[in-house]
């Protein structure tokens, strides 16, 4: 799996997905990044700024939700393997 470190990039991008099991209309939030054009949700940051539990996203299942282009909707299911 690749390694994020906060503030890498600085791109400060959002995703909001629903988790397996709960309602589409209580979405949760977390940083989003890009390693080689792939996107991944980071769910869990360590104290030192390393990702320590991070997803990957199906791009065909992120849209943009807003017009500044920062935060995206994930309409596939994120599975949190914590």
């Amino acid at each position: 799996m690749p390694q994020f470190w906060r503030g890498e990039g600085g791109n400060g991008f959002r995703v909001r997905y629903c988790a397996p099991g709960e309602r589409p209309t209580e979405p949760r939030e977390a940083d989003l990044v890009f390693v080689d054009e792939r996107p991944f949700a980071v769910l869990e940051w360590s104290e030192v700024g390393a990702a320590t539990v991070s997803v990957e996203l199906d791009p065909a299942k992120l849209r943009p939700a807003d017009a500044s282009g920062r935060l995206y909707d994930y309409s596939g299911r994120v599975i949190d393997r914590r």
